[in-house]
Order: C-alpha cells, then structure tokens, then sequence
C-alpha cells in the first residue's frame, strides 16, 4: 500500500538541506511505501513491514497462546502499513501457529527465547 504523506524527509533524521532533490525524494519514499514480508527464521514464522531501514521498530510479543494472526496483531498490521514511517514484526511463538514444536513440548523459556530472538532481528532490521 502507498500512503500520501506532505513528508520533507526530516522525520526521517535526514539532513535535508545537504541533499540534492533526488535523494531527498528517496528518503521520503523509503519512509511511505512499506515493504512487507513473511518469512521463517529461528523455526518461527514471521511478518515484517519496513518502512525505513534506518528507524527503529515494534516487535509484537504476542500474549500465551496467541500468534501472528489474532485481532490486535492484525489490527497493528494494518495500522503499520498505513504509517508513513516506522517497521514493524509480529510473529508466532513456537507451539503457535505455523511456527515449529507442539505446544505441548514449549514453556515460558521457549516464549522467552523467541522473543529475544525476534527482537534481535529487528535490531539486525534497523541497525539499531
């Protein structure tokens, strides 16, 4: 989804006045039309929207027995594909959803464990 924004780039911490218009056009574009992905790392499945490599990120942890696809995380999906800026990662914790292991073989350091590992790669994401 595009979104229209009166972006000048500033929210973006770019230094406008050095830039020629071009590269000002780019990191305005890099902030409006988000990059949405699905993937699998870890053994987890996994949703990102990107709007800018270069700001930081929302890691939704969702709550016990909850995924990727509940109302609130789809709400916040929605939400993040309509921001002209900011990234976004929601996943299913291992037991849940279309991640690996039975729910039964999964405890409260397996949830832990995966949501470091998914906040590791927002950090890896965003660089930050």
């Amino acid at each position: 989804a595009v979104v229209s924004t009166q972006s000048t780039g500033k929210e973006l911490g770019v230094p406008t006045a050095n830039m020629d218009k071009k590269a000002v056009d780019t990191a305005k574009n890099l902030s409006t039309v988000p990059s949405i992905y699905h993937g699998r790392n870890y053994g987890l499945e996994y949703t990102v929207i990107e709007h800018n490599p270069l700001t930081r990120g929302v890691v939704y942890i969702p709550g016990f027995t909850s995924g990727k696809d509940t109302d609130e995380c789809i709400i916040l999906k929605n939400y993040f594909e309509n921001l002209s800026t900011g990234n976004f990662l929601c996943y299913d914790p291992r037991g849940i959803g279309m991640s690996d292991l039975p729910f039964t073989d999964c405890n409260l350091s397996t949830w832990i464990e995966d949501a470091q590992k998914m906040i590791n790669m927002m950090h890896e994401i965003t660089g930050k």
